[in-house]
C-alpha cells in the first residue's frame, strides 16, 4: 500500500517523490502545477518584453546623447573627462579615446582658464547650477565660442561629478560683434557730427537719450529721466505747437519723416537752437506706430551766423543808403552849423538874434549827429581813436544837460556813479562812447519808468582764457550801466541790437537807433558787449574796452579863438560845393590866412603847376572828375612835401586810409564848426 501511495515527479535532472492519499489528490496537484507553469511563462514573457523595451530605450538614449545638436560631457571632481558625446568630439575635432581621462581645461583657450575653474568650483564645491561663456579651440587651433551649462551630481559612492552641456554660440558672438561694431560706427558718426540720439518706445513713453543728447542741453545723463516729457518740457513755448504737429503727422503716417527746428532750454537757462530728425521704425499690421528713433543737432551757432548774415545784409543796404546821402546831407548842413558860428562872431553881444541863431546851429548839430549815428551803425563812419579816460567821460556826463534832461523827465529815478579810481585808459572815440552812455542811461530810465536806480560803474578786469562767449584774453576797462528795472523778456534778448527794433521809446539820443549804436560802437573799438538781465530784478550792460598803457592822457580844451590865428599862410580850398568853399573862405580869412578856392581836383592841379600853397583843404568826394585821393596823388608828383587836410562828409574807409598814407594825416568831418576848422588847419600846417 505504501508504494501505491507514492508519486514520482521528475523536474529537470531531479526526481521528487510526493506522498498521496488518492488519485484525486494527484490530479489536484497536477492542475495546480500547470497553473503555476502558465503564470511563470507569462512573467517570463513580460520580463523579456520589458528587457526589450529597456534595451530599445537605452539605444534611443544613446542615439540622442551621441547625435544631439548640443555637446554633452561628464567631468569628475578633478575636471577630467569621463564621458563625452559625439557632437562634442566633432566640435573639438579630436578622437573620443584621446579625450577620455584628459583634463578638459587643455581644450580651453588660455585667456579663459580662470573663468573655467571658477565655473567648476561653483558647480562641485557649492553644489549649484552654473553657466559661463568661453572660447575652446580645435585640434587645428581654431578658436570658437561656447556656453557651458553644468549641474552637480553624485554617484552611488557619493563621489561628486558634473554633467555639462556644450553649446556652440560662435554665430551669436559674431552677430553680437557685428552689432557692437555697427554701434561703435554709429557712435563715432554721431560724435563726429555731434548728434544726439533718442530712441522712443511710443506705447510706454520711455525714451533712451545718449550722452551727446544730454550734453547739448548741458545735463548729466543720470539727471535726465528716460521719458518723452524730458524732451517736450524743455521745448520753447513758442515752438511747442509746431513740433507737436510735425511729430503727430509723422506718427500718423502723413509724412515720410519727422523734422523740426526748435529751441530747447539749456541747463544754464539759455535757449539752444536744435534741428531734430526722426522716423518710425516699427508699426503693427494696422499701421500703429510702436517705436521711433531720431537725432538732434545743436544749430545755435549756425542760427547766430544766419542772423549776423541777415543783419550784415541789412547793414550793407543801409550803409549804401547812408553813404549815398551822407555826403550831400552833410554839405547841406553847412548852412545850419558853420554859417551860424560865423554869424554869431559878427553879431554884437546884446543882439536879440543870437538866441535864435544858436537854436538854428543846435538843430543843425543834431541833424549832423543823426547822420554820424547812421554811419556808425552801418560800420562806415570814421572812428577817431584818441587817448581816453572813461572816468572823466562819465564825470562830464554826470554834469551835462543830457543827465539833467533825464532827471527832469524821470524825477524819481536816482542816477549814481561808482568809479574805479585806478581805471586804465583806453584808445577810443569820445563822441561815440559818450553817445553810447547817453543811450544806455535813457534806455534804463525808460525801462524803470517811475521809481528806481541807475548805477554807472567802471572797473578793470583781466580776461585769462578764451571762452565760447566773451571777450578775447587781455586787459579791459569796463563801463557798466545797471538798473533795477523789470528786466528784458527772453523773446526780446536776441533782437534788441537790431536797427529800429523797439518795444518802447529807446534811444533818445536824437536818432532812435538805441542799442544798435551801442553795439556798433563797442564793435568798432574791438571790445565786447555783455548783457545780464533777469525778469523782475533788472538789467546790466557792460561795455568792455581794450585797455592801453601806451600813453598818458591829456585833456583837450576849446581854446580862445585868437590862439588859432594864422600869419598870412597860403591856403587852397578844393571842394565841388560852392557853399562849402564860401564858408571855409570866410572863416580862414577871419583867421588871418590868404585863401584861394577851386571847385575840382583838375583845377587844383592846374593852379599848383604855377603857384605854391602852404596847405590844401581837400574834399574827398567831388563830382564830376577825380576825387580827393587821385587829386592828392597827382599833387604829390608836383610837390612831394605838399601838406593837405582832408575835408569830407563821408568817405570809404579804405580810400581814406590810402590818402592818409600819402601824407594827408589830418581829417575834419563836415559839417564842422569854426573851432574844428581852425584847429585842423593849425595841425595841418604844423605836420
Amino acid at each position: 500500500m505504501a508504494n501505491e501511495n507514492r508519486l514520482k515527479i521528475r523536474t529537470g535532472n531531479k526526481d521528487f517523490h510526493i506522498e498521496t492519499n488518492s488519485q484525486d489528490d494527484v490530479k489536484a496537484l497536477l492542475d495546480e502545477l500547470h497553473l503555476h507553469q502558465i503564470e511563470l511563462e507569462l512573467q517570463n514573457r513580460e520580463l523579456m518584453e520589458s528587457q526589450a523595451k529597456v534595451e530599445s530605450l537605452a539605444s534611443q538614449y544613446a542615439d540622442l546623447y551621441e547625435l544631439s545638436p548640443v555637446g554633452y560631457m561628464t567631468l569628475d571632481s578633478r575636471g577630467l573627462v569621463t564621458r563625452i558625446n559625439l557632437t562634442a568630439v566633432n566640435m573639438l575635432e579630436i578622437d573620443r579615446a584621446y579625450l577620455q581621462g584628459m583634463p578638459f581645461v587643455t581644450r580651453i583657450h588660455p585667456d579663459y582658464h580662470t573663468i573655467f575653474y571658477s565655473h567648476l568650483r561653483q558647480v562641485l564645491s557649492q553644489g549649484e547650477k552654473a553657466q559661463t561663456e568661453l572660447q575652446l579651440f580645435t585640434r587645428s587651433k581654431k578658436a570658437f565660442w561656447v556656453r557651458l551649462e553644468s549641474i552637480p551630481e553624485k554617484d552611488e559612492k557619493q563621489n561628486k561629478y558634473c554633467r555639462t552641456a556644450i553649446i556652440n554660440i560662435t554665430d551669436r558672438k559674431k552677430a553680437e560683434l557685428l552689432v557692437y561694431k555697427n554701434e561703435q560706427r554709429l557712435k563715432l558718426a554721431l560724435e563726429g557730427a555731434n548728434e544726439g540720439l533718442w530712441d522712443w518706445d511710443i506705447e510706454s513713453g520711455s525714451v533712451f537719450f545718449n550722452e551727446i543728447w544730454c550734453s547739448i542741453i548741458g545735463e548729466d545723463p543720470e539727471q535726465v529721466k528716460p521719458v518723452i516729457l524730458s524732451w517736450k518740457e524743455r521745448i520753447h513755448p513758442d515752438d511747442l505747437l509746431e513740433v507737436n504737429t510735425a511729430l503727430e503727422k509723422h506718427i500718423e503716417g502723413e509724412t515720410p519723416f519727422f523734422e523740426a527746428e526748435h529751441r530747447l532750454r539749456h541747463k544754464d537757462g539759455s535757449w539752444r537752437w536744435i534741428l531734430g530728425h526722426g522716423r518710425v521704425v516699427d508699426r503693427n499690421a494696422f499701421g500703429k506706430a510702436f517705436r521711433m528713433i531720431g537725432t538732434i543737432i545743436d544749430i545755435t551757432d549756425r542760427k547766430q551766423m544766419q542772423e549776423k548774415l541777415t543783419r550784415s545784409e541789412k547793414m550793407e543796404s543801409l550803409g549804401r543808403l547812408a553813404g549815398s546821402v551822407a555826403h550831400d546831407l552833410n554839405n547841406i548842413l553847412v548852412g545850419l552849423v558853420t554859417y551860424p558860428d560865423w554869424v554869431l562872431r559878427k553879431l554884437p553881444e546884446d543882439s536879440p538874434l543870437k538866441k535864435h541863431i544858436i537854436k538854428i546851429r543846435d538843430a543843425g548839430e543834431m541833424a549832423r549827429d543823426t547822420v554820424e549815428d547812421l554811419l556808425t551803425l552801418t560800420r562806415r563812419g570814421r572812428v577817431d581813436m584818441q587817448p581816453l579816460e572813461l572816468n572823466e567821460l562819465i564825470e562830464s556826463y554826470m554834469s551835462s544837460p543830457h543827465i539833467r534832461d533825464v532827471n527832469r523827465q524821470y524825477p524819481n529815478i536816482r542816477i549814481i556813479s561808482d568809479l574805479d579810481r585806478h581805471l586804465l585808459p583806453i584808445s577810443g572815440s569820445r563822441h561815440h562812447i559818450y553817445k553810447s552812455l547817453v543811450n544806455l542811461v535813457i534806455n534804463a530810465a525808460e525801462a524803470i519808468g517811475r521809481k528806481g536806480m541807475i548805477t554807472i560803474r567802471t572797473k578793470n578786469v583781466y580776461i585769462e582764457k578764451l571762452t565760447h562767449k566773451g571777450p578775447i584774453p587781455g586787459e579791459y576797462s569796463i563801463l557798466q550801466v545797471e538798473d533795477n528795472g523789470p528786466g528784458i523778456p527772453d523773446d526780446h534778448r536776441d533782437k534788441i541790437y537790431e536797427p529800429f527794433f523797439t518795444s518802447k521809446k529807446i534811444g533818445k539820443s536824437g536818432t532812435g537807433l538805441g542799442l544798435s549804436i551801442v553795439s556798433g560802437t563797442v564793435e568798432d573799438h574791438k571790445g565786447y558787449l555783455d548783457l545780464e538781465t533777469e525778469l523782475g530784478q533788472g538789467t546790466s550792460f557792460s561795455m568792455y574796452f581794450p585797455a592801453t598803457r601806451k600813453f598818458e592822457l591829456f585833456k583837450v580844451e576849446k581854446g580862445e579863438f585868437e590862439t588859432y590865428m594864422g600869419n598870412g599862410e597860403q591856403i587852397l580850398i578844393v571842394d565841388d560845393i560852392e557853399e562849402q568853399r564860401n564858408i571855409a573862405t570866410l572863416i580862414l580869412q577871419d583867421l588871418g590866412y590868404n585863401v584861394k578856392s577851386v571847385d575840382s581836383g583838375e583845377k587844383a592841379i592846374e593852379y599848383l603847376q604855377s603857384n605854391d600853397v602852404d596847405l590844401i583843404l581837400l574834399d574827398m568826394i567831388m563830382h564830376p572828375g577825380i576825387d580827393g585821393l587821385e587829386t592828392y596823388r597827382m599833387l604829390k608828383k608836383l610837390n612831394k612835401d605838399q601838406k593837405a587836410v582832408i575835408v569830407t562828409g563821408h568817405a570809404e574807409t579804405k580810400r581814406l586810409r590810402k590818402v592818409q598814407k600819402l601824407g594827408a594825416k589830418f581829417v575834419v568831418k563836415k559839417p564842422y564848426n569854426i573851432y574844428q576848422l581852425a584847429s585842423v588847419t593849425k595841425e595841418g600846417l604844423a605836420q
